[in-house]
């Protein structure tokens, strides 16, 4: 589980992205333990003003390694997927609109990584 802290200065019931936001996201993407074992995610960071969760993958066939998935007003989420090198942010492909049913759907397809394990059923030796 993600645990992210009070935000400075603000209070955290009304400004901030709450922790069960955030947890629902990584449950929508199949959880946060399966997703991070499937694409080697890892430095994962929060900003509070915008309310979005920022992470970077590991190598794919779109040489994509940043993430950045923002909760609208709408609620629904702005997912933006790019690439960093040698210091500078390039965004590759911005999708907006995505509800949380295709949110997984949506990183598999610009990202060619699977974000939950293959479940085996009915196998018997």
């Amino acid at each position: 589980m993600l645990y992210i802290y009070k935000c400075k200065g603000k209070p955290y019931k009304e400004l901030c992205m709450k922790q069960y936001q955030i947890n629902d996201i990584f449950n929508q993407l199949g959880g946060f333990n399966q997703f991070r074992m499937m694409t080697g995610a890892k430095q994962f960071a929060v900003d509070h003003k915008t309310d979005t969760i920022q992470f970077k993958i590991g190598k794919n066939c779109n040489s994509i390694n940043i993430v950045r998935i923002t909760l609208t007003a709408m609620d629904d989420y702005t997912v933006e997927f790019g690439r960093l090198r040698a210091g500078s942010y390039k965004v590759v492909n911005k999708v907006d609109g995505i509800y949380c049913d295709t949110l997984a759907e949506t990183f598999t397809r610009y990202t060619g990584m699977e974000t939950r394990m293959p479940r085996v059923v009915g196998f018997n030796c």
